[in-house]
């Protein structure tokens, strides 16, 4: 099919559209994103696994009648569990073609790094040493002072990193608080003639939000969204 053409999406959403029909009568669930997949199931230690070893080798037969070569080197398995049971998991192994594949800790979905115990301190540091970073070359490469021009580069160029399907991983823990709420103190900060007023004068003055209320804020929406009918949870 021709690409970057308009009509190729649509073309290609319609040569793979079957693949969820190979997965029926398996307890396996899957989420289709462009040309990535992603297959899923839970169990236990007293159930048994082999229907995502099944559905992996259906997938495999797919691939294999439809002529779609799948890029093993770039599949891995991640395993969510408690830290006492991981052990206990250890001995199970998934394959592609006879390719084991391998198990990873930490897997970034969409923007979003998750690991195995579906905590996000890899994700908000990583977010966080970004956003710091962008912080300092705005301060360093504009030469201008103007506090206006100054801020609308941050809210435009910063703020965004740090609020990135934030739903999905805003932290209760105090620590990891403050440390996203560190990029917005840093920068504002060094504003001219902010330096020493306090940082909730310093949001009063500027007509800002903490980004821990903005947070809290888009987690009420989606809330509101999702009790309503208007987001879709299905699995």
């Amino acid at each position: 099919m021709p690409q970057g053409s308009v009509i190729g999406p649509t073309l290609f959403l319609l040569f793979i559209n079957d693949v969820i029909d190979i997965f029926d009568n398996l307890a396996v669930s899957l989420k289709l994103y462009a040309d990535d997949i992603k297959l899923y199931s839970c169990y236990n230690i007293t159930s048994s696994c082999d229907d995502l070893s099944v559905a992996i080798n259906r997938l495999y037969d797919w691939s294999v009648t439809w002529q779609l070569t799948i890029a093993v080197q770039k599949c891995f398995t991640c395993r969510i569990c408690r830290h006492r049971l991981s052990s206990l998991f250890q001995g199970q192994t998934y394959k592609i073609n006879d390719t084991i594949l391998s198990t990873v800790e930490s897997v970034r979905d969409l923007g979003v790094i998750v690991d195995h115990h579906l905590k996000f301190d890899t994700h908000i540091s990583l977010a966080v040493r970004k956003a710091m970073i962008r912080s300092r070359i705005i301060l360093k490469c504009f030469s201008s002072r103007n506090k206006d021009l100054l801020l609308k580069a941050s809210i435009t160029y910063v703020r965004p990193i740090l609020e990135y399907c934030s739903p999905v991983w805003s932290p209760h823990l105090k620590y990891l608080i403050n440390k996203i709420e560190s990029v917005q103190k840093f920068f504002i900060e060094r504003l001219p003639s902010l330096w020493d007023i306090l940082y909730p004068k310093r949001l009063q003055l500027l007509n800002l939000q903490s980004l821990e209320y903005r947070r809290i804020s888009q987690d009420l929406m989606l809330c509101y969204q999702i009790l309503h009918g208007r987001c879709d949870t299905t699995l």
